[in-house]
C-alpha cells in the first residue's frame, strides 16, 4: 500500500485490517471508517471564495480502536524517496520478499 491509497483501496484496506487477514507493507493512505459520498454541494458565500459540501458519509462496519482520519498503519513502514522513483525501486516488494524469506 502507499500514500495515495484512497477510496475503494482504503476501504478494503481498512476491512482487511479489521479482520486481521494480512501484513501490511508501505506507507498510509486514505481513510480508515469511510469516506464522503454521494452529490456534492458547492457554493459561495460572502465569507468564502467556495465552499464544498458532501450531501452524505459513508461508513464501514470496522472494529478497534482507529484513527478515522488515517489510513491503515502499516506492519513495515517503507518510506520512498524521489531516487527510489526515479530509479524504479520497488521498495515494498523488496520488504515482502524479505519478511518471507525469513519466515521459510
Amino acid at each position: 500500500m502507499n500514500g495515495g491509497s484512497f477510496s475503494t483501496i482504503a476501504e478494503f484496506l481498512s476491512l482487511f485490517d479489521s479482520h486481521h487477514r494480512g501484513t501490511f507493507i508501505g506507507e498510509s493512505g486514505g481513510g480508515y471508517t469511510g469516506i464522503p459520498l454521494g452529490a456534492r454541494l458547492e457554493s459561495s458565500f460572502p465569507t468564502l471564495e467556495w465552499c464544498s459540501i458532501f450531501r452524505h458519509d459513508g461508513y464501514l462496519a470496522v472494529s478497534g480502536n482507529h484513527d478515522a482520519a488515517r489510513g491503515v498503519i502499516p506492519d513495515f513502514l517503507v518510506k520512498h524517496t524521489i531516487e527510489d522513483l526515479i530509479a524504479g525501486l520497488d521498495k515494498d516488494f523488496e520488504q515482502a520478499l524479505e519478511l518471507a524469506q525469513k519466515r521459510r
